[in-house]
């Protein structure tokens, strides 16, 4: 958000792209072990799925990242994916724990 917010401010953006770095390096770890943990009778079939699931996510977010970028210019890039991200994390999110 803070790239949409504060976009015009040189600070605020390598504040925003060093927080966002320094968190992103735990997520791939973070998100196979919540597939293991959801499936432990197949932790194989749950990585590869994760692998998947995750190239998908890249290639789709190229993808629609493109479009906005084409359609409506980079001021739309962070709104875009805020918006993705609210109307998928809450019907996605991690299963509860056992």
């Amino acid at each position: 958000m803070s790239f949409g917010l504060f976009g015009h401010s040189t600070a605020a953006v390598l504040l925003g792209a060093f927080l966002w770095g320094g968190t992103h390096g735990g997520i791939p770890t973070l998100m196979q072990t919540a597939g293991v943990r959801a499936a432990p009778q197949d932790p194989d079939t749950a990585n590869s799925l994760w692998v998947t699931g995750w190239n998908m996510g890249m290639a789709g977010g190229s993808l629609l990242g493109g479009a906005a970028l084409t359609h409506t210019g980079t001021g739309a890039l962070p709104w875009t994916a805020a918006a993705l991200l609210a109307a998928l994390a809450r019907r996605n999110g991690f299963p509860p724990a056992d």
